[in-house]
């Protein structure tokens, strides 16, 4: 596969969009192929975990490391994935303007263990999303839930409920009646 081609772009955005099926709070609302070049993933919602919005960036990442051998980042939407992955950085603070930052240099090598896992374990769902992609251009989140497993659906990242505090208050005021 070529980087730059149709084929690799379909591939590119397929990976933001199955990493954003995955994550809890964030809507696939639509995948397109520009004719012109390049690729848009639109998204709705917000991921509760910082991780999570690392994981739709670098999702994508991944995959170009796997169908052209290397991260590609040439194209004005890499560059906006590369943004994306140092605002939520910023947010988690994270000196994403030092790589040389201990703190900076863990993150993303974590982030990127975790898109690799996540790409090689759904490689073949990505691959299903980026052919239908290359026959239609344009996906829609419709579309996406007829070639996903609900199973994957919102599954990654969900906020984690709180366990039930007893209050014993209640025992008391139960056990002097």
């Amino acid at each position: 596969m070529e980087y730059g081609s149709l084929e690799q772009r379909a591939h590119h955005e397929a990976g933001h969009a199955v990493a954003a099926w995955a994550v809890h709070g964030v809507n696939v609302i639509r995948v397109h192929l520009p004719a012109e070049g390049g690729g848009v993933c639109t998204l709705d919602g917000e991921a509760p975990n910082p991780r999570g919005e690392l994981l739709i960036s670098m999702a994508a990442g991944e995959v170009d490391n796997v169908t052209v051998g290397g991260w590609a980042f040439l194209e004005v939407g890499s560059f906006l994935d590369i943004t994306r992955q140092h605002e939520v950085m910023r947010g988690m603070g994270i000196d994403s303007e030092n790589p040389m930052d201990p703190k900076y240099c863990a993150a993303v090598e974590r982030s990127a263990r975790v898109a690799h896992r996540f790409v090689e374990r759904n490689f073949t769902l990505i691959q299903r999303v980026a052919a239908a992609l290359l026959e239609r251009r344009t996906l829609a989140g419709e579309d996406l839930r007829a070639l996903l497993p609900a199973e994957l659906e919102n599954t990654l990242y969900a906020p984690q409920a709180r366990p039930q505090r007893h209050d014993p208050r209640q025992v008391e005021m139960f056990s002097k009646e």
